[in-house]
């Protein structure tokens, strides 16, 4: 039991019938739906922790599902898949670039703000070393592997969903004040830039 393995009771009951240990069965109190465990790990169904951000492309939502699904049979494969969702997402936004530190190189150089480049960056990291010998384990972490999908769908909600809840907004504009912001914008970006002084 202490390993989480099922075995078999090392006696018999008056039917000469062996009982089965440490695997459970339970009904839901929401849904009356039947979840099987062994120990303490959920088995069945492998519907996924973590579901999917609603504006989530759907390439991208594929593998978040995939790896939400296996999140508790293993972390360090959803993991990994949680970073192939990031690189997909990258790829979504407009990036070119083959290698994900570049593509995330990309966004900040495009103005991404500083804390969804550490979300960003930590999927990265943590992704790559789940499956290759190093600092990181996450054998049995799934409370970080959990975190990792959490982040994709923060970073959904930030580039993604609240980029069009603004552009919505704007289009309720009228279109003078729309070609105003637009005129004040143009001069601003062709001012000439003022000598700096010279003072010491």
């Amino acid at each position: 039991m202490a390993d989480a393995d099922i075995f078999l009771s090392s006696g018999y009951n008056s039917q000469t019938v062996r009982l089965v240990q440490n695997l459970n069965a339970a009904i839901c109190a929401h849904c009356d739906g039947l979840s099987v465990w062994i120990n303490s790990q959920m088995v069945f169904p492998l519907g996924g922790e973590v579901p999917a951000h609603e504006d989530m492309p759907a390439e991208v939502k594929r593998t978040f599902v995939e790896a939400s699904s296996i999140l508790t049979a293993s972390p360090r494969a959803s993991a990994a898949l949680a970073r192939l969702a990031i690189q997909q997402l990258c790829i979504s936004l407009g990036c070119t670039k083959k290698d994900l530190d570049a593509q995330i190189g990309e966004l900040v150089a495009k103005g991404l703000s500083p804390e969804i480049q550490m979300m960003l960056d930590s999927v990265r990291v943590i992704g790559n070393n789940a499956v290759h010998p190093g600092e990181i384990d996450l054998t049995d972490d799934q409370e970080t592997a959990k975190f990792l999908l959490e982040c994709i769908n923060r970073i959904c909600q930030r580039l993604i969903t609240e980029k069009k809840e603004v552009e919505d907004l704007y289009t309720l504009l009228p279109q003078g004040a729309r070609d105003a912001i637009e005129r004040r914008n143009s001069k601003l970006l062709s001012a000439p830039t003022p000598p700096k002084s010279d003072e010491k």
